[in-house]
């Protein structure tokens, strides 16, 4: 799903971007999605308490990072760009209280999971 709406504003985007500004676009992009692979792989391994709090800042800081582009080159409105500046600053205060306030969970003992 994620990387299906990377490639459609891709997509949309491609004609707009000059020539020079392509490779920075592609890098931003490439960073995004890792960014999203890393928050992903956090959660999936459930290592810390609250993984869902940094999969939450995760998804609105994706949601947001697609949604600017589509709101300045195609479809300006001051609804896309309260739901953008809600959705960044949502993802910051998260992001920052899954950094301040996680703790890892417990080492789990592999005996106790074979036995």
């Amino acid at each position: 799903m994620f990387g299906y709406l990377v490639y459609a504003v891709l997509d949309l985007l491609i004609d707009f971007i000059p020539e020079d500004q392509l490779i920075f676009t592609l890098t931003t992009t490439l960073s995004l999605l890792i960014y999203t692979l890393i928050f992903a792989l956090i959660y999936i391994n459930d290592q810390y308490d609250s993984a869902v709090v940094l999969l939450i800042s995760g998804v609105l800081n994706f949601f947001q990072a697609v949604l600017s582009p589509i709101n300045e080159f195609f479809h300006f409105t001051t609804t896309f760009t309260t739901l953008i500046i809600i959705c960044h600053i949502l993802s910051l205060y998260l992001f920052m209280t899954f950094i301040s306030h996680t703790d890892p969970i417990k080492d789990r003992s592999k005996s106790t999971k074979y036995v």
